[in-house]
């Protein structure tokens, strides 16, 4: 397995932070230093095959979260019990 000596800005853990905030929304528990690691190497979303989305979180994130759950990426979750069952992560 690679090991990146990547770390996201402050302005990037803001932005997340910040989104996280403003939309009410889990941040996926993996940790953001995963995605924002990826999104740095390609340069946009990594899920993203059209290469379109150039930053994050993108502007499609708030309606996917609303209408999925998730953001495509998954770094955005709307709560923790979406997150668990898409996991399939069984609580007590």
């Amino acid at each position: 397995m690679k090991t990146s000596k990547y770390r996201p800005t402050a302005k990037q853990v803001k932005a997340v932070l910040d989104f996280a905030i403003q939309h009410k929304c889990l941040i996926n528990p993996t940790g953001y230093n995963y995605y924002l690691e990826g999104f740095n190497e390609f340069g946009h979303c990594v899920c993203d095959r059209t290469k379109t989305r150039v930053h994050c979180p993108c502007d499609e994130a708030p309606l996917e979260i609303a209408e999925k759950g998730k953001c495509l990426c998954g770094l955005f979750w709307r709560d923790y019990e979406t997150y668990m069952v898409a996991k399939n992560i069984k609580g007590d």
